[in-house]
């Protein structure tokens, strides 16, 4: 059961980490394709029937991890920038670019440690019951498993639906 939410946790993280490397490259045709902050929160309060109090402390949890991630967000797109300005190149230098992405990578797993105590500070939150609804919210619920909604990725119980 511990390892069940864990991995849901790491997936939501997933998600997370795919919308912020869209961000980093600074290409504004991607950024249609990262889920919007609101429609997911808007999801979890409804499916996960949150108290006020408890969406007051999801709410402040999320904007502070939000202002906390907002340097690591601005290198993470100055990186994006000089690594598609190296690529534009006849001749680009790889030493750079894979300094860049080196970098890239180390700031996303500092990122996601800030997401991860984030996300199991809110658990923490969470009634016995609300865990379990959490729970049903998770990467099988999303992902279609075969013989369960028999179109793989057409859930509409997951997070995002």
């Amino acid at each position: 059961m511990k390892n069940r939410m864990i991995l849901l946790v790491l997936t939501g993280l997933l998600v997370l980490a795919l919308g912020s490397s869209v961000f980093a490259f600074g290409e504004k045709g991607f950024s249609k394709w990262q889920p919007k902050e609101g429609d997911m929160f808007k999801h979890m309060v409804q499916k996960l029937e949150l108290t006020d109090a408890q969406k007051d402390k999801f709410q402040a949890a999320m904007k502070k991890e939000r202002e906390e991630l907002k340097p690591e967000m601005e290198k993470m797109k100055n990186l994006g920038k000089q690594l598609t300005e190296e690529l534009k190149k006849d001749n680009p230098d790889k030493a750079k670019l894979y300094e860049c992405i080196k970098n890239m990578g180390a700031i996303r797993t500092q990122m996601e440690i800030k997401r991860m105590d984030t996300m199991l500070q809110l658990r923490q939150e969470l009634t016995p019951a609300q865990r379990e609804k959490f729970k049903q919210m998770g990467p099988d619920k999303r992902k279609g498993k075969p013989g369960e909604s028999g179109k793989p990725g057409k859930s509409k119980d997951g997070p995002g639906h």
